[in-house]
């Protein structure tokens, strides 16, 4: 038997989380998260237009369209930073069998994420998480009577002696981010973790060799 492999454009669909509580950093030395969100978003599509493939947002007002060339990553841009502030993406849009990236913090149950995953597995595409967390997010390193206002409407929260918590917290978010990798790897999807203290190339040239099956575009 002779296998014949259909040859086209292989389209990636990306979607940068833009709710509110990607806007924050625990210091001003360090970028937001929805900077470094939108930064990996854009690399991304710009390795992937490189190599001549097609790229769709599940950000702004053309979802539904998909794009080729150097010349679309300026509008790829534009419409990262317009739109409602979904805190999960729609996927009324994703083609099947394409490559999707999803770009967040991820700071939402578990089982929202497994339902999200579920989701795409039914489409299906082939899926990578990169999660993007300050490092205050993964150690809580406070100390004394803080007050935490709230981005996304909760109410604010006071606690007299934080640095009480530290260890119960730091368990908390290791949890939190062993259920996330238990969750990827049952829907066969990819996990990448970045602190934005860090360098971000590595973690974006990891998660693009795995989508270009380990082949980088020069």
């Amino acid at each position: 038997m002779r296998e014949r492999e259909a040859e086209g454009a292989q389209l990636l669909t990306l979607w940068c989380d833009p709710s509110p509580s990607m806007a924050w950093r625990s210091r001003t030395t360090l970028p937001l998260k929805q900077d470094q969100a939108r930064l990996a978003t854009l690399s991304l599509a710009a390795a992937a237009l490189h190599g001549g493939e097609r790229v769709s947002l599940l950000n702004g007002p053309e979802q539904e369209r998909s794009v080729s060339g150097a010349h679309s990553l300026t509008r790829l841009g534009q419409n990262l930073t317009v739109g409602p502030a979904a805190s999960l993406p729609n996927l009324d849009t994703i083609r099947p069998w394409g490559q999707l990236v999803l770009v967040s913090d991820f700071l939402f149950p578990p089982e929202t994420l497994e339902a999200l995953l579920r989701d795409i597995a039914a489409r299906p595409a082939r899926t990578e998480l990169l999660c993007i967390l300050d490092p205050a997010e993964r150690s809580l390193p406070y100390a004394g009577h803080i007050s935490f206002n709230s981005l996304e409407g909760e109410e604010r929260l006071t606690l007299p002696a934080v640095e009480t918590l530290m260890e119960s917290y730091e368990q908390a978010m290791k949890a939190h981010l062993d259920q996330m990798t238990r969750l990827a790897e049952a829907h066969r999807a990819g996990l990448t973790l970045h602190h934005t203290d860090q360098p971000l190339l590595p973690a974006l040239l990891a998660l693009y060799a795995r989508l270009s099956g380990g082949k980088l575009h020069a």
